[in-house]
């Protein structure tokens, strides 16, 4: 019972950070943006960090694998997310489906942080200090969902309430769960060993979290506060950054494998942090802010950690996974480079820079997609 549990979570990682892949591509066909950004996130992401959690969760409090219905959780925020994205683009009514769409997914969030603040007081000698930060990141979208829920009774605060729900949807949500996880994946990919990444973990969450509240909160009514925001998060990222150039120069540099688009992960949520803070203080547009933590946080993000753990989700014997790694991990050096160059091309011509980063997430789904088809083939 236990492996059926484990393998139906891995499954449904491979399935929900495919969808992911997908919906990055096709997500420039829907006319809306607003339903364009939340086909990426609220369809795509949210539901694969959720999903990722339930897998992570008992290797983190290393106890037995979640139970297989957990699994439907994120599809619940996926369902969740779908209504979201069609009530933006629908007429009369879309009040309501939004209002829907939020609970739905609300109620998703709130049985995985449930169910982990479970595992985490049930834990022999005490949880991994990423759980934290998975906790804080749940706290953070629970309160950006529970927003949503008002938003419409407070006319007079839409805005404010939407720019809020971004911030602690982006900065908190994936901001918190992508550090905290980046900081165990690293190690692991580059088979190097990062002793002081849970000290890191453990005395960095604060910080974080606090530039999350001000972020979210300068955002919705205090606009100057931006850079305090920025401050606050660079203290846990410039730490991390330092301690990876001195432990992982050689596997980051280099054209192949997981390890550059990681890197290129966290360097690009730390310029996602400065844009904020300029956005923040006027000298930058919100799509310019909101398009580079697109382009230059969660691509990369999402192709380095597929590129590690879809062979370990998929197949269970070591010599496909070891091909199949260096099958999705070939020329992602490039791609680290790419990701955050489409932004910079995207300022002056933002057709040829949004082909570019388009070109470079199709060309790692072709990738994703060979792989697929070697592990049904198994």
């Amino acid at each position: 019972m236990a492996v059926f549990a484990e393998r139906a979570a891995a499954r449904a990682m491979a399935v929900h950070g495919s969808l992911t892949v997908v919906l990055f591509c096709s997500a420039p066909l829907v006319p809306h943006p607003l339903a364009r950004i939340h086909l990426i996130l609220a369809v795509g992401v949210m539901p694969l960090i959720l999903s990722a959690m339930v897998y992570f969760v008992p290797v983190l409090t290393r106890g037995r694998s979640a139970a297989a219905s957990m699994t439907l959780a994120p599809l619940l925020a996926l369902a969740g997310g779908a209504m979201a994205t069609v009530a933006f683009l629908g007429g009369a009514g879309a009040p309501l489906l939004f209002t829907a769409a939020g609970a739905v997914a609300l109620l998703a969030v709130i049985a995985v942080a449930a169910w982990a603040s479970w595992r985490a007081t049930d834990c022999v000698g005490g949880p991994h200090p990423c759980l934290t930060w998975y906790l804080a990141a749940l706290i953070c979208v629970g309160t950006a969902l529970g927003a949503v829920l008002l938003i419409h009774q407070w006319q007079d605060q839409y805005y404010a309430i939407k720019r809020f729900h971004l911030h602690l949807n982006t900065l908190g949500f994936i901001g918190l769960t992508a550090f905290g996880t980046l900081q165990v994946l690293m190690p692991t990919a580059t088979g190097v060993a990062d002793e002081s990444a849970a000290d890191r973990l453990r005395s960095g969450w604060p910080w974080a979290l606090a530039g999350t509240l001000v972020a979210a909160l300068a955002a919705g009514w205090w606009p100057t506060a931006g850079w305090i925001a920025g401050l606050l998060w660079l203290v846990p990222v410039g730490r991390a950054l330092w301690s990876w150039r001195e432990r992982f120069p050689g596997p980051v540099f280099t054209w192949h494998g997981a390890p550059p688009l990681l890197a290129a992960g966290l360097a690009g949520l730390a310029v996602s942090l400065v844009l904020g803070a300029l956005h923040g203080a006027g000298r930058l547009d919100a799509a310019g802010a909101v398009t580079f933590f697109v382009m230059g946080f969660l691509f990369p993000l999402v192709a380095g950690a597929l590129t590690h753990l879809l062979p370990l989700w998929l197949r269970p014997d070591e010599p496909w996974r070891a091909a199949a790694r260096a099958r999705l991990g070939r020329f992602n050096g490039a791609l680290a480079l790419l990701f955050p160059g489409s932004w910079l091309l995207a300022q002056a011509h933002p057709r040829l820079g949004a082909a570019l980063a388009l070109a470079g997430i199709a060309s790692f789904g072709f990738k994703l997609a060979l792989v697929a088809v070697s592990a049904l083939r198994g």
